[in-house]
């Protein structure tokens, strides 16, 4: 009897330690934000030395639609799953698509470049800020 009231304690415990340590997902990361001059602003330094930011292109499309695409590398030599999201800005700094962008998941293999682009949903957008943070299942 004593065993199975020790194993119960153990498994209790266990239950309590590995479930305490999925509470809290990670949602911070590195942001490109052009209101702020293009500034990078690194949120979570370790995720950082993975993923480098390293070129950026964006033009006006017909019907005033911004559109950027952000080049961007796998600094590590595994495999990087990230979420990332676009927030867009009009001429006056004001938000014009709050809550309405989902995140979207990308994957690159080691050491592999890629581009995350984005579109603007509402015409007039003149800035943008791009928010990458990594992702797991």
């Amino acid at each position: 009897m004593k065993k199975v009231g020790k194993l119960l304690v153990l498994l209790l415990f266990c239950f309590i330690f590995c479930s305490c340590g999925t509470l809290a997902p990670v949602t911070s990361g590195i942001t490109l934000d052009t209101l702020d001059n293009g500034i990078v602003q690194i949120e979570n330094a370790t995720f950082s030395e993975y993923i480098e930011m390293v070129e950026e292109r964006s033009i006006v499309t017909e019907g005033d639609f911004l559109k950027i695409q952000i080049k961007v590398k796998n600094k590590y030599e595994k495999d990087l799953s990230i979420q990332y999201q676009f927030v867009w800005y009009d001429k006056d700094g004001m938000v014009m698509n709050e809550a309405t962008q989902a995140w979207k998941v990308a994957m690159f293999v080691g050491r592999e470049e890629g581009v995350l682009q984005g579109i603007c949903p509402l015409a007039g957008a003149k800035e943008f800020k791009l928010i990458i943070r990594p992702f797991s299942l």
